[in-house]
């Protein structure tokens, strides 16, 4: 990368407490960039800048703050802007009318709704696409994306599908940090956040089930969100509190350090774009039982180097659990090739830098 990419001032609109926004961010100042984040969820104490006025909610502070972004744009002079989720910060960066504009997609669906709303689904749809028909660039993180992206109006051709990769350093040279599998007391984690579409209630009855048969297994739940009481006091009613911890969201190095001392990721959530928790715990070396979706068989080839899960049912995912556990060794040459994989394709620095170099050529070609 040129000293020019190396130098690049970019505004990010995004959130401040998302891990995913986080680790991007994070990679391009590394590289070297000048990022400036701004966000409807900051008072700016956090280090980003308010977008709307900070005493209403988000997404009323989403429809009003397009004025400050164009201030934000008048003050910092940015090179390139980019807008994570189309339907929010991406809309709003389209109505500010700056490019080069680059937009990144977080679900295959492109519009995500926790609760059905006809509505609200009309209202968002129609954001969508406004702000991708208006975009310079679109990241996709993995081919379900693009897909989406591509339903929406989006040009083929302004699409980059790669994902923006994960921080490698932490990854040991041995699966698991060369850690033994025990089959008594197999170690299974979740590094999901604690809300509802990542299904965490599902998986703690799935697991009543699995220590019913293993009773050494253990159960990590590492993440924060609005359903953690909830799911601590299903914990309890479960008669779970001995074999499931709640350790919260992690640091980097911590759970790094809970990656190396785990065997089996879980993660049922129904739809997704392409998770980088499950690429980070392939990266250590754990065999992945997950749903079988587009975003899983990016990674996943059931029965190879993961297992898929088809029904949402506690005794079918306690079934796949307990085969990954049983099975363990079968699984390991799969395991060694994920590892692999990520260390090749999914490198957060190198995917980064090529993500500068595609952002210089925008800010020349806008020019």
């Amino acid at each position: 990368m040129d000293d020019a990419s190396s130098k690049m001032k970019i505004l990010f609109l995004g959130e401040p407490s998302s891990p995913n926004t986080m680790s991007w961010v994070e990679g391009m100042r590394d590289l070297g960039c000048e990022v400036v984040l701004a966000s409807v969820r900051s008072d700016g104490s956090d280090g980003a800048w308010p977008i709307g006025p900070v005493s209403f909610p988000p997404r009323i502070r989403a429809l009003l703050g397009v004025g400050d972004v164009k201030h934000l744009i008048r003050d910092i002079a940015p090179d390139v802007m980019i807008a994570y989720r189309v339907t929010s910060y991406g809309y709003i960066a389209a109505k500010s009318g700056f490019h080069p504009l680059v937009l990144a997609a977080q679900n295959e669906g492109i519009v995500f709704l926790r609760k059905p709303s006809w509505w609200r689904r009309e209202i968002l749809e129609r954001f969508a696409r406004y702000a991708v028909e208006r975009a310079d660039m679109l990241h996709a993180w993995s081919p379900n994306i693009r897909d989406g992206l591509l339903a929406f109006g989006a040009d083929e051709g302004k699409i980059l599908t790669m994902h923006r990769g994960i921080d490698i350093s932490g990854v040991p040279e041995k699966p698991r940090g060369g850690r033994k599998f025990d089959a008594g007391r197999p170690v299974f984690v979740s590094t999901r956040s604690l809300y509802p579409e990542y299904r965490l209630d599902l998986l703690l009855k799935a697991f009543r089930r699995v220590l019913d048969h293993i009773p050494g297994a253990r159960l990590k739940i590492a993440g924060d969100g609005p359903e953690r009481a909830e799911l601590e006091r299903l914990r309890s009613d479960l008669a779970l509190d001995e074999a499931v911890e709640f350790p919260g969201r992690l640091p980097a190095d911590a759970l790094h350090t809970l990656l190396r001392e785990s065997d089996i990721y879980v993660s049922i959530i129904a739809t997704e774009g392409m998770s980088s928790s499950l690429i980070e715990a392939v990266a250590h070396g754990l065999l992945p039982v997950v749903w079988d979706m587009p975003a899983s068989k990016t990674l996943v080839e059931n029965g190879v180097n993961g297992i898929l899960v088809v029904d949402d049912h506690p005794d079918d995912i306690a079934g796949a659990m307990a085969r990954a556990s049983a099975e363990f060794a079968e699984f390991e040459s799969g395991l060694a090739e994920n590892a692999a994989r990520v260390k090749s394709e999914f490198d957060r620095l190198k995917n980064i830098g090529v993500f500068l170099e595609k952002y210089k050529e925008l800010r020349r070609d806008v020019k």
